[in-house]
């Protein structure tokens, strides 16, 4: 058997494609966990990926190569904990799995539970879930992240505020690595956007049509500021005829324009990005902006700071007066958001390209190869 340092050599320097990986997530709906999974085993060219969606719900499915194998657990409820545990237990033994890596809270809650102790475990951490699902009265999620987590599982979190609130809340046993969430190359510009003040002023956001991303707080805001400001929302989701309604009723400068299938050709078309979150893990959609070469007024929080280099237009959350007027002064020319353009471009060319992602991931997974002693196809 081959081990340590001589697996990891000879396994840079050959074909390891006969390694399987099993992702594991709680479903394959359109997410941005899910997107980054998708985009990452379609990458990884050199692995033979398997998907789990503990979901049945999995519309992304046919965004995998056919080559991919793909299955799901029908999970519903806690009930089917055990029952689907045993599941992967048994899919990880018939296929010979070489690394299990999950994304979300169950994901990862079954991935534990049901991977041998001999398989490596990577755990990806998306979102601050210590107020969502880890409180003190956090129930029965807690009770299972505490009780299935172990030294030998391996935190991969997307920013370093999520893996702080994960530290907050649970505890750090073993290893952890940050790895921000990456932007596909399509995103990327060669120059940042300029805007000439003095003229209309169009904004963009982007993001699923539910309560975190707190599109209400803009279409409210809206009230404040002059025709010659408006906003287009690219999105679908469960709040939509809720929006929309209000849209309506406030009678402001606001459209929703549902999903698109290809964001990056109509980015360029705007000024500037918004963000209103409540909170995030690491945003895909304002890096993707970023990439663009668009400036941002995001909601001052932690993660967006760290997301934009603690380089951006940050307004308080729920302050619709302080909003207003930043997005007043930036079409004035008071503020000039052709330097914060630049630095987004500079900054998501440093964080968010998928070689330097997918190249980091690699070696993690290399690593945990020939750290196990895993013996070469």
């Amino acid at each position: 058997m081959l081990v340590g340092k001589e697996v990891r050599s000879i396994m840079t320097t050959e074909d390891y494609s006969n390694n399987k990986i099993l992702h594991i997530i709680d479903s394959l709906e359109v997410g941005g966990a899910e997107r980054l999974l998708v985009d990452t085993v379609n990458g990884l060219e050199e692995f033979d990926h398997h998907v789990i969606s503990l979901s049945d719900k999995a519309s992304l499915r046919t965004s995998l190569k056919g080559n991919v194998k793909f299955s799901s657990l029908g999970f519903k409820s806690k009930l089917d904990t055990l029952r689907c545990a045993r599941e992967i237990r048994r899919y990880i033994r018939e296929n010979k799995i070489s690394v299990v890596h999950s994304h979300l809270v169950m994901g990862n809650i079954l991935a534990r539970l049901g991977t041998p102790r001999n398989v490596p475990v990577f755990n990806t951490l998306h979102t601050l879930a210590g107020a969502r699902f880890f409180s003190p009265r956090g129930g029965w999620r807690k009770w299972l992240e505490r009780f299935s987590y172990r030294k030998r599982h391996h935190l991969i979190a997307v920013s370093n505020e999520v893996l702080s609130d994960y530290r907050a809340s649970i505890g750090i046993k073993g290893k952890t690595t940050v790895l921000y969430n990456f932007v596909e190359d399509k995103f990327f510009v060669d120059q940042s956007k300029s805007f000439v003040a003095g003229g209309d002023l169009k904004a963009v956001a982007v993001g699923t049509l539910k309560e975190a991303k707190n599109f209400r707080f803009l279409i409210e805001a809206f009230r404040h500021l002059p025709p010659e400001i408006s906003l287009e929302i690219f999105g679908d989701g469960p709040l939509r005829t809720e929006l929309q309604a209000l849209i309506d009723q406030l009678n402001v400068n606001v459209k929703l324009r549902g999903s698109h299938p290809a964001v990056e050709t109509i980015l360029r078309n705007y000024d500037l990005f918004l963000m209103s979150s409540l909170y995030e893990g690491h945003p895909i959609a304002l890096v993707e902006a970023m990439a663009c070469g668009l400036p941002a007024v995001v909601t001052d929080i932690p993660v967006l700071r760290e997301a934009t280099g603690n380089h951006g237009l940050f307004y308080t959350p729920g302050n619709h007066g302080e909003f207003a007027r930043m997005m007043k002064d930036i079409a004035s020319g008071s503020i000039d958001i052709n330097p914060y353009a630049a630095h987004n471009l500079e900054y998501a060319n440093k964080i968010g390209r998928k070689s330097q992602y997918l190249s980091t991931l690699k070696r993690l997974y290399l690593d945990a190869l020939a750290d196990s002693g895993t013996k070469l196809p």
